[in-house]
């Protein structure tokens, strides 16, 4: 994960938090086999979320469906 921030933006690449977007974002307790440390990827994965939904953050990430970043509301 990687976030950039100048005075007006906050752009957060979420990079590989997500494998399987579509249904880790409405199951985000759900592990593939890519999670080499699956505890810990649910963990991060909640915890972004959290964070990031409802703000004007940027979101754009390896395994999203779009290609322009977006905003979760």
């Amino acid at each position: 994960m990687i976030n950039i921030k100048d005075k007006n933006t906050d752009l957060l690449f979420i990079a590989d938090i997500f494998h399987a977007y579509e249904i880790q974002m409405k199951y985000p307790n759900t592990a593939v086999i890519y999670d080499t440390n699956k505890d810990m990827a649910v963990k991060s994965r909640i915890k972004v979320m959290n964070k990031s939904k409802g703000t004007n953050t940027l979101i754009v990430g390896s395994h999203t469906p779009f290609y322009k970043p977006v905003t979760w509301k």
